[in-house]
């Protein structure tokens, strides 16, 4: 008898399996799948379900443990309000996807409270994922916000913490981030292994490193964010590992713990193409979960375009709102006709393509890069209003006549709707780079911007984003002079004497 109790306390306290992964990521931003605006994108909530699939099948008898260190809900600390109830939408249908596929914790970021502190605790008990913050406590009550820290079936602790420095909102108060890890490690009770999960950047999570005494008795690592520091092996600072992965779901981190060595893996996996549930090669791993993230994404755009066709003229001051006239290139076509033929030639002309053929032409945030005039009083409001065409159809068979006309005039005889609206606010145009027409050619006359490093700043980056556009920056995000060159001459109209030369 005394022998099966012994034998019955030495299995109690062996962990539950041989190894445990803790997949992670953060900088999500609240993107659903990839942008289309990048070549060959990467991300989506669709390929995480199939490499999760991928990784259970190939270590099934390891325990797996799902992390997010923050900004997984929204790319901004500041919404517009024509953009809250797409970008909730959105924020909702991430948390349900990370639900469906088996998510475990979630450590908020500064952005994760963009629509306030009340509503992203809502969303956090709705959502029935645990969310695990040891420093974020209520400024009024003194009490912890989240859950302060979570332990695995295998006793792996995980602790959290959040820069101080950071802009979270001022009925949240943020504690000392060094103080609480080592308190959460002083009481960490049976754990043998700790995860810190971290949102204050690679800097401040080497200071908390050092901070850590090395005779603490147990592993220690650090899963990070808020810097975006693409780790493709761990940082060493005080024996200590820090890990980061990439933003915006392009690639995911997976730490593997062995409870029988004590060896630590390490690895980044790419979410592309390859694990598309459209890819050939990858058609296997397409099951039932991932089917319903398919079909979440696809319910989640349709309500956002729901919503938008809704959406009526509103917070024009937050939306950057100006009286003067826009024109739209129907109108500067009909005497810049040199400059027309060369535009419409270029990426900025098919612009509203990839919107349609991600199924994205009625997502108010992707209309603010892809158009002009969105939010303006002489532009549009609603997804519904960019356009006097009703489908794509309608405008490439415009856009078509147009580009093997000799003359606009006749086109728009053609496509009646066209002309007597006047107005197209898709794709990317003139006044993108210009400015808004006016009464030009009366009054105030536009001047042509010349295709200089000093153009894009204010103009260009507004959409250009490192995140958007990573060819456009080097590897410390900053803006490429040679490549951000050649793209602005790619797409700058020639003036007049340039264009004659080259008709």
């Amino acid at each position: 008898m005394f022998l099966v109790a012994t034998l019955g306390a030495l299995i109690s306290t062996l962990p539950v399996a041989r190894a445990t992964t803790v997949v992670f990521s953060h900088d999500v931003l609240g993107e659903l799948e990839p942008c289309g605006c990048r070549s060959n994108p990467s991300g989506g909530l669709d390929r995480k379900a199939m490499l999760l699939e991928q990784e259970r099948r190939l270590h099934p008898k390891e325990e797996l443990i799902q992390v997010d260190t923050g900004d997984l809900l929204f790319d901004s600390a500041d919404i517009p309000d024509l953009l809250k109830k797409q970008k909730e939408e959105q924020a909702r249908a991430l948390l349900k996807g990370h639900k469906k596929l088996g998510h475990q914790l979630i450590l908020p970021g500064e952005k994760d409270f963009a629509l306030g502190t009340t509503s992203l605790l809502r969303m956090a008990k709705e959502s029935g994922i645990t969310f695990i913050a040891g420093n974020l406590y209520d400024k009024k009550t003194k009490k912890p916000l989240f859950q302060t820290q979570w332990k695995s079936p295998s006793k792996v602790l995980f602790l959290a913490v959040v820069g101080k420095d950071l802009n979270f909102p001022k009925d949240v108060e943020v504690r000392d981030p060094i103080r609480t890890i080592l308190q959460g490690l002083k009481d960490r009770g049976d754990a043998h292994e700790v995860v810190i999960l971290t949102h204050q950047g690679l800097e401040a999570d080497q200071k908390l490193a050092k901070a850590i005494p090395k005779n603490s008795k147990v592993d220690v690592r650090i899963i990070g964010a808020h810097s975006q520091s693409f780790l493709q092996q761990p940082y060493i600072e005080n024996e200590i590992p820090i890990g980061q992965t990439s933003f915006r779901n392009q690639a995911i981190g997976f730490w593997k713990i062995s409870h029988t060595t004590g060896n630590l893996e390490y690895k980044l996996k790419i979410l592309d193409e390859s694990l598309s549930p459209k890819s050939d090669g990858a058609k296997d791993l397409v099951t039932a979960q991932v089917k319903d993230i398919e079909k979440l994404i696809e319910e989640t755009k349709k309500k956002v375009a729901d919503q938008n066709q809704e959406i009526t003229r509103q917070s024009l001051k937050d939306m950057g709102a100006e009286t003067q006239e826009i024109q739209t290139w129907v109108r500067c076509a009909e005497c810049h006709q040199k400059q027309w033929k060369f535009w419409r030639d270029t990426g900025h002309a098919r612009a509203w393509k990839t919107l349609f053929e991600a199924k994205s032409h009625e997502n108010l945030e992707c209309l603010s890069c892809h158009s002009v005039g969105m939010g303006q009083k002489t532009g549009f409001n609603t997804a519904k209003g960019v356009s006097p065409f009703a489908t794509y159809e309608e405008l490439s068979t415009f856009l078509k006549d147009a580009a093997t006309a000799d003359a606009l005039e006749p086109v728009l005889k053609k496509h009646p709707l066209a002309n007597e609206k006047g107005k197209v606010f898709t794709p990317v145009q003139c006044e993108n780079c210009h400015g808004n027409g006016n009464s030009h050619p009366f009054g105030n006359g536009l001047k042509p911007i010349p295709p200089t490093l000093a153009s894009v700043e204010g103009v260009c980056v507004k959409c250009h984003l490192y995140e958007r556009a990573p060819t456009w920056y080097t590897k410390d995000k900053k803006l490429d002079p040679k490549i951000v060159l050649e793209k602005i001459k790619s797409v700058a109209c020639p003036r007049d004497s340039e264009a004659s030369e080259t008709q």
